[in-house]
């Protein structure tokens, strides 16, 4: 005899456990607000390791280290401009790569602080520009 399948299953909030019954993963509805619907993976330790989530409307999928921290975003923001972001084990912002409204790359790179130090771009005219800057944020070099 063949096990009935259901058509739809309705809930909001899933969770896979392993034999001992660990939370391995969960898939629901974010109950801060922030979150619409997220997918969240956990290593064996239980620390959260990467996470698939629509937040404040957009895409975003973030990935952590073995502490459970934020290291590394990719999202779609409402202007639909993608950005990769990579932390450092403090949280802060370290690089960050976005395609423009003019579909062109621009890399940012910060200093330990978070302060923009340097940026390199592909201008729309298909040049590239580099820019550094000290730690007030002045430019010190530029080319071209």
């Amino acid at each position: 005899m063949k096990p009935a399948v259901a058509d739809v299953v309705k809930a909001k909030r899933f969770e896979v456990v392993d034999a001992a019954g660990k939370v391995q993963a969960v898939f629901g509805l974010g109950t801060d607000g922030t979150v619409g619907v997220a997918l969240v993976l956990y290593d064996a330790a239980g620390k959260i390791r990467a996470t698939l989530a629509m937040l404040y409307g957009n895409p975003v999928l973030g990935l952590h280290d073995a502490a459970g921290k934020m290291r590394a975003t990719m999202a779609v923001p409402p202007d639909g401009n993608p950005a990769l972001a990579l932390y450092d084990t403090a949280g802060k912002g370290q690089a960050t790569m976005i395609v423009g409204r003019d579909g062109n790359p621009a890399l940012v790179l910060h200093d330990a602080a978070g302060k923009m130090r340097a940026t390199m771009i592909v201008a729309p005219d298909g040049n590239p520009a580099l820019v550094l800057h000290d730690a007030a944020g002045k430019v010190i070099w530029e080319a071209p």
